[in-house]
């Protein structure tokens, strides 16, 4: 029973965030790692410990109070005038203590020690760990709410949502038996593959293809694969998730080479009809608004003619 009271609680505060018009303060909230917390006044200073939510506060139009970023947020152009805070695991507290946030955006799993040190330091955290689309709608509006202005967050999902519309949409009549089958990595010897649970895999289902990973289980949603699971499976297309220093033609060559050379992959389809495509890494592997714009570069590459 007590329980169910403490779920309808946090129900209740989560569709009176959702319908909030004007956040008033002191603001009670429920983040991603289901913990409540309370933000006193709007912040004017806020510290992003993970790039995702950096991007987040960006697009959102928040970005002028950000004071402080990791050394991995690189996306907009603008964060790279904003103090660094180092690693993301483990945090500088002491930095970030330094810079007296309001509000510190962190992500869950592998910062859930950081939090808990910096919460008992008296620092108010708030976890953003979304695992799929409705998540990412989720936080946005969460975040803004924090923020002070919900009906901005309410307005930015709407344009994302229509824009995942069109690319479903445009997806949906085709024959499951004609969508093409998909592999996201490959360029390393050890391929860590988006399963079923991740945003990624989720993304490649909008977009209209069939990951080939999609129905198998790791851990946070991701999980190792074989290349003999790959020959066995046959993608039509290959993702080569593509990260600094490979935006060259020379880069490409040499993953290409190496995809098509490793045994038995000469024979796959993506090798033999050259259909080995490199998107950056950071809009597959960011779970924020960079994410639609994945979903609508998958979409071509699948059925570009």
């Amino acid at each position: 029973m007590k329980r169910s009271l403490v779920f309808l609680s946090l129900f209740v505060l989560l569709f009176s965030l959702l319908t909030l018009a004007i956040t008033q303060y002191p603001l009670s909230i429920v983040d991603d790692s289901n913990t409540l917390v309370v933000i006193n006044n709007e912040p004017q200073r806020v510290v992003s410990a993970a790039p995702a939510n950096t991007e987040m506060l960006f697009y959102l139009g928040f970005g002028d109070k950000v004071v402080g970023v990791t050394n991995y947020a690189d996306y907009p152009p603008e964060v790279k005038s904003i103090t660094r805070i180092g690693q993301m695991t483990p945090l500088n507290k002491e930095k970030i203590t330094l810079l007296k946030p309001d509000v510190v955006f962190a992500t869950g799993g592998f910062q859930a020690n950081d939090v808990e040190a910096l919460r008992k330091l008296g620092t108010t955290v708030v976890v953003i760990d979304p695992k799929n689309f409705d998540g990412i709608f989720k936080d946005m509006v969460l975040i803004s709410a924090i923020m002070g202005n919900p009906d901005i967050g309410r307005e930015k999902v709407k344009e994302l949502k229509a824009r995942l519309l069109r690319v479903a949409k445009s997806a949906y009549n085709i024959p499951i038996d004609k969508r093409p089958k998909v592999l996201v990595g490959g360029q390393y010897k050890t391929i860590w593959a988006p399963g079923a649970g991740s945003f990624l895999n989720e993304a490649i289902s909008l977009a209209g293809g069939r990951n080939i990973t999609g129905r198998l289980i790791g851990p946070g949603g991701w999980l190792p694969i074989s290349p003999e699971f790959v020959v066995m499976n046959d993608p039509d297309i290959i993702i080569v998730p593509e990260g600094k220093g490979m935006g060259t033609k020379e880069a490409h060559d040499k993953v290409i080479s190496y995809i098509s050379h490793r045994p038995g992959w000469e024979n796959i389809k993506a090798v033999k009809n050259k259909r080995i495509y490199f998107v950056d890494e950071n809009i597959l592997y960011r779970p924020g608004p960079r994410l639609v714009d994945a979903v609508e570069l998958l979409n071509k590459y699948f059925f570009e003619k």
